[in-house]
């Protein structure tokens, strides 16, 4: 498992006066305005906010899929030898079977919930970013625009999307984990 490196948005550093006086220059020089089509604030620092948020996405993802990987190939192989169990007819031999069975349905609930917590830690992030980025957004709104900014004039920050390729690849280990841990009362 990779180190634990707290990864950040670049630009989010940069104080709200600066932000303020960018947008303050962009609007007085016409680099900025509200497009009349969609009614949000268009400008080549919002599109590139919006570009480098989307690469944080995208990035904050693929780590989550890296540091899940090794849990997920334990936790196919764990399947594959709870499959794999065959019915012994000593009865030594079904207790250590039993006892064995017990700690690989433990050690699948734990990943289940490891990665389930490190998916919701994921989301927050992403979530706590994007509420961060719509601040800098507003910030620079009002100084282009000189005027209150409403929600209205600020592109829908959102990441959903960024989830889309994680659940294609680990939907179906979840759905089968959570299956036998059903079937063994385990959840």
């Amino acid at each position: 498992m990779r180190s634990k490196k707290v990864r950040m948005m670049r630009g989010l550093n940069v104080p709200t006066c600066i932000v303020f006086i960018h947008g303050l220059f962009d609007g007085r020089l016409k680099a900025a305005g509200v497009d009349p089509e969609t009614g949000v604030l268009n400008s080549a620092y919002v599109n590139g906010k919006l570009n480098l948020y989307h690469k944080y996405c995208i990035d904050m993802v693929e780590g989550l899929e890296e540091d899940i990987a090794g849990m997920c190939v334990e936790a196919e192989t764990l399947l594959m030898e709870l499959v794999s169990f065959p019915a012994s007819t000593k009865e030594s031999q079904a207790v250590r079977d039993e006892a064995r069975r017990s700690a690989i349905l433990l050690r699948l609930v734990q990943i289940s919930e490891e990665t389930g917590n490190m998916e919701t830690n994921c989301r927050n992030e992403l979530a706590a970013t994007g509420f961060s980025l719509r601040e800098r957004l507003c910030v620079y709104a009002h100084g282009a625009l000189l005027k209150p900014v409403f929600n209205r004039y600020i592109p829908q920050i959102e990441y959903d999307w960024a989830f889309n390729s994680y659940h294609a690849n680990h939907d179906e280990m979840k759905v089968r984990v959570s299956k036998i841990l059903k079937e063994d009362n385990h959840v």
